[in-house]
């Protein structure tokens, strides 16, 4: 029978699991740069995002402004 995970992630000298838990952080961290850096340079600003958004639901709802009910 197969090992658990957490069972085969403590069974891994603490050295590499220094280096998987460094590895996790970093790739973290590049999915949250790229994030930042594709918000930044996208056309829309944030309030034309949300407008866009709500827009959009109002259209789908066969309302002219969306209600706040």
């Amino acid at each position: 029978m197969a090992k658990p995970l957490l069972a085969s992630y403590f069974s891994l000298a603490p050295r590499h699991r220094l280096a998987l838990g460094l590895a996790g952080v970093a790739v973290s961290l590049a999915g949250l740069m790229a994030a930042d850096y594709l918000e930044q340079n996208s056309k829309l600003s944030a309030q034309a995002k949300i407008d866009a958004i709500a827009a959009a639901a109002a259209a789908a709802s066969g309302t002219d402004t969306p209600s706040s009910s």
